[in-house]
């Protein structure tokens, strides 16, 4: 049992409730107020002074993902031709090569494989969605193309082709992400990863055993193509974790701006092409049956106007059962009747502020008629669309203030000018993207909120995150982080 005092403690249950004290016991609050009085086996924390909040949840990222990102070489969007083709040199040790965090300054096949024709090289960029990889890695995959520049399905079947992970080096990608999160205030992750590496059960098993040693509350989506797995596993007994709970089929429906893919409704500058559509209708209406045939949600990706359009209509067609929401992922451009009809549908958005200051203005470059509505926070929030705040990290970093920010200011980290500024949201409603919203999709609804009954998970600040200058949001104001009653990550004074 503890008792937290000398805090200013915000509940998130309304603006403006603050409390100064708390009594907390096996991982739940139990009081909540002014002037408590626990007995003498309650051990004191005294906050002096600092904000606690609802612990700060990233609705969608990738765990293994944003781990292998950490411990892997990052040309961390080093735009210089010279200098990228130097640390590609410097990097190769006469071993297979894997490089995150590349800008696409148009190196192809032929630029890599002066560096080596016997060990496969590859270079992820930066949105995640495409590679460029040297001749052995075409060849491995008998690609037809010869640029050496991949994206969506490719580039997934390039990165395969790379080498599979030992099970000590996906604990090891686990558990630095999550110290690496406990920084930031994170103490819980919405993640798409067990597709991705070795297979749905062990990748499982493996999230199973880190977090039986290192709280974080992981909340799994479950990709479509191990979703054979996951009905095999459906049907098997499994010890529980109190941190680990699967949720929706995560489905692909669009690509990227970067690699102009996203789905529109107005072709991209200078083609005739209006993006990609994943999957043909008929395969995507058979998922779609099957995953209902499950009793499961959806969790699907798509960025552009008209893909987003187009979910709206299978999602109203193909309602999930009674009680249940569907997520959509980014939805970041939409129309006025797509917003509109999404207000009366049981569906959340996981959302990203900080692509808006990553990607304008120069999205908005290719395409000749900007879509009716940009990154539209607002326009979901009033309509009373559940928004849940995330990075999609490693594409960003996993920094709930800096993606307050992006929704407070919206402003370019490019030419920092402020686009959309009808679409600005306030710092508490920012707050709670990342804290009551970003637990909108999770099985056990006692989370978000500082309540009574509910987890003892908080994120700790040196500052009011509601009254702090925005540009301090871009600093670490967080000074510990809170899991199940238990520091994890201490900065406080002392």
């Amino acid at each position: 049992m503890k008792h937290w005092k000398n805090g200013i403690i915000h509940t998130m249950r309304k603006q403006g409730e603050c409390v100064s004290e708390m009594i907390t016991d096996k991982g739940i609050v139990k009081e909540l107020g002014e002037n408590l009085h626990p007995d003498e086996t309650c051990e004191a924390i005294d906050l002096k002074g600092t904000h606690v909040y609802p612990g700060f949840v990233d609705a969608h990222l990738h765990l293994l993902g944003y781990g292998q990102m950490l411990t892997r070489p990052n040309l961390k969007l080093e735009r210089n031709r010279v200098r990228v083709l130097r640390f590609i040199e410097e990097q190769f040790k006469g071993e297979p090569l894997f490089i995150e965090g590349y800008f696409d300054i148009g190196l192809e096949a032929f630029d890599l494989n002066a560096i080596s024709l016997e060990q496969p090289i590859l270079l992820r960029h930066n949105d995640y969605h495409s590679v460029t990889v040297n001749q052995v890695i075409l060849d491995r995959i008998d690609a037809s193309d010869t640029t050496g520049i991949l994206t969506e399905e490719e580039a997934e079947k390039a990165i395969k082709a790379m080498h599979m992970h030992t099970k000590e080096r996906l604990s090891y990608m686990l558990e630095t992400a999550i110290d690496d999160l406990y920084a930031y205030g994170i103490t819980g992750g919405h993640s798409d990863d067990l597709a991705y590496y070795n297979g749905f059960e062990e990748t499982l098993g493996i999230f199973s055993d880190v977090l039986s040693k290192k709280a974080f509350r992981a909340h799994l989506l479950v990709h479509h193509e191990v979703l054979d797995d996951y009905e095999r596993f459906l049907k098997k007994p499994w010890k529980k974790n109190a941190f680990l709970e699967l949720g929706a089929v995560k489905v692909f429906y669009d690509g990227t701006f970067s690699s102009k893919t996203a789905l529109m409704h107005e072709p991209y500058l200078g083609t005739r092409s209006k993006g990609l559509k994943i999957f043909f209708d008929q395969a995507f209406e058979d998922l779609i049956k099957r995953v209902r045939s499950l009793n499961l949600t959806l969790a699907i990706h798509v960025i552009g106007d008209r893909g987003l359009d187009e979910i709206v209509e299978w999602l109203r067609r193909y309602p999930p059962k009674e009680g249940q929401r569907d997520r959509i992922i980014h939805a970041s451009m939409a129309t006025l009747d797509a917003i509109e009809k999404l207000s009366d549908m049981p569906v959340t958005l996981d959302v990203q502020p900080q692509f808006l200051s990553s990607d304008l203005p120069w999205a908005l470059d290719l395409f000749g008629k900007p879509p009716q509505k940009v990154y539209p926070w607002k326009s979901y929030l009033e309509q009373g669309i559940i928004c849940s705040g995330s990075s999609d990290a490693p594409v960003e970093e996993p920094d709930p203030l800096l993606g307050m920010h992006a929704a407070i200011t919206r402003i370019s980290k490019h030419d920092h000018s402020c686009y959309y500024k009808d679409e600005k949201i306030s710092a508490y409603q920012a707050i709670e993207l990342y804290t009551r919203y970003a637990n909108a999709q999770t099985k056990d609804a006692l989370k978000g909120i500082i309540d009574l009954g509910y987890v003892a998970d908080f994120t700790i600040t040196s500052e009011n995150l509601e009254e702090v200058e925005c540009d301090a949001l871009n600093r670490r104001l967080v000074i510990g982080t809170v899991i199940d009653e238990t520091f994890v990550y201490d900065r406080l004074p002392r």
